[in-house]
């Protein structure tokens, strides 16, 4: 794919225009109270996903809250690609607020883990229909200089949410009951619609025709889903039987990898430079933070024996310098044009596998003071901020005019699926090491280690993820 911007501002766009002057002023605000929607499910629902399991018989299964909701996430994001490219990003928008709100209800009904998990899934198909749509409406709503900036300001709409939502919903499942927590995003789904609707439609359709085969793409991303939860099953069965849970898993991935190489830009797998290696590193921050954030809650509720309020303090801790670090690399990135965007990458990638081992200490070690956990996932926060948005970046400024849907939608298939296979695989080992109703330490150490481990493999991609194709 050849280097471009990438969405050219209109030819009457002046210059010096912000993110909320006129033009773009409803957009904005339609955007952040979209991602503002998504932030509080988060926050949330991470925060009390073991009071839940624990209440409804779900805990060796615990990491499949996460892949459920993860897996349908690929497939909204692929439909929101493609509706974008072709016809608009309203359609996409509507249907994403309606399978949340859906998700939202039944969960809050449920009264069988399965049927937690059904709803997850819907909530997931809604969460992967309106993260796209931000992400295009990002790429083609606004001139290249501000992208960096609307980016920033997408991971400033977690900071309300990271202060009230885990200590919310910590609370509302402490005091009352957990399934209050669910239903509590429904009225701000109801204002979403009512105030973002008109900012999207202002958005154009793709230019110059490049819109995908809906049809192909669609039936290769549910292929991707339909592979990858067949691998995370067999994972799940590996103690009872191991040699055809390996036959079965081994099979699920070849053919998974079938539509990932469609369905990725070319060479994402092998880490090309310039947009490949940008989708590729995406892929790995997310399974590094995303993937074991549920985990975090999990140890200190079991292992250090927190209630849930006390426990999204560190989830907050983790948000905030999330939002700080985002903003901080935007405006460096301001400051010298992006000309050190990779080394920043790098230190900030490294800073995420840092934090990520210094909470797993504080939460695995009962000598250590609790706080060090917390101080740990606020170092990662940190690291992460300073690096998701910012690899996003560099992949918007090597797309072409006209795939923007397209690529907005590799980068969140390529967080959703690592955090689906990250969160399902040490899901299925935290469950395998579960006695008395707690995890072992040494399956929760091995989870943490994965987390910095992909971390630093995504620094090593720092540098080709900055620079122009080979």
């Amino acid at each position: 794919m050849a280097q471009s911007a990438v969405a050219p501002a209109p030819a009457d766009e002046p210059a010096g225009v912000s993110v909320l002057d006129a033009r773009h002023r409803r957009l904005t605000a339609g955007v952040l109270l979209s991602v503002t929607v998504v932030a509080f499910n988060a926050m949330g629902v991470v925060t009390i996903l073991p009071v839940v399991a624990r209440d409804l018989g779900g805990l060796a299964a615990y990491g499949w809250a996460v892949s459920a909701f993860m897996l349908a996430s690929i497939a909204g994001t692929v439909v929101a690609g493609v509706m974008a490219d072709r016809r608009g990003l309203v359609g996409p928008y509507m249907a994403g607020l309606a399978l949340f709100a859906a998700g939202s209800v039944l969960a809050a009904a449920a009264g069988a883990w399965i049927v937690l998990l059904a709803a997850r899934a819907l909530q997931g198909a809604g969460n992967g229909l309106l993260v796209a749509v931000a992400y295009v409406a990002i790429a083609r709503g606004y001139a290249g200089a501000l992208h960096a900036r609307m980016l920033a300001l997408l991971s400033s709409a977690w900071i309300v949410p990271s202060i009230v939502g885990p200590a919310l919903a910590g609370l509302i499942a402490d005091t009352l009951t957990w399934r209050l927590a669910f239903l509590a995003l429904l009225p701000v789904l109801a204002v979403a619609a009512a105030l973002a609707t008109s900012g999207v439609r202002r958005v154009p359709a793709a230019r110059g025709g490049q819109g995908a085969d809906s049809a192909a793409t669609l039936r290769a991303a549910l292929v991707l889903v339909a592979a990858t939860a067949l691998f995370l099953a067999a994972l799940d069965q590996a103690d009872d039987a191991p040699a055809p849970a390996a036959l079965v898993a081994v099979a699920a991935a070849a053919v998974a990898l079938l539509p990932l190489r469609r369905l990725l830009p070319r060479g994402t797998l092998r880490g090309r430079r310039g947009l490949p290696a940008a989708v590729a590193a995406r892929g790995l921050l997310a399974a590094a933070f995303l993937g074991v954030e549920a985990f975090v809650p999990l140890g200190l509720t079991t292992l250090r024996g927190l209630s849930a309020a006390h426990a999204g303090v560190a989830m907050t801790a983790g948000s905030l310098s999330w939002s700080a670090g985002a903003f901080a690399a935007a405006r460096l990135d301001e400051r010298d044009a992006a000309a050190r965007r990779g080394r920043r990458l790098r230190a900030s990638m490294l800073l995420l596998a840092a934090g990520i081992a210094l909470a797993a200490v504080g939460i695995l070690d009962d000598g250590i003071p609790v706080t060090v956990a917390a101080a740990g996932w606020c170092v990662a926060g940190g690291g992460i901020g300073g690096s998701y948005a910012t690899v996003a970046a560099a992949a918007f400024a090597r797309t072409d005019a006209g795939a923007e849907g397209r690529v907005s939608a590799a980068l969140q298939l390529a967080e959703t699926l690592a955090v689906s296979v990250t969160a399902g695989a040490l899901g299925a080992l935290v469950g395998a090491g579960i006695t008395g109703g707690r995890p072992s330490v040494t399956t929760l150490a091995v989870t943490f280690a994965a987390g910095a481990s992909a971390a630093v493999v995504a620094a090593s991609l720092a540098v080709r993820a900055t620079a122009g194709p080979t």
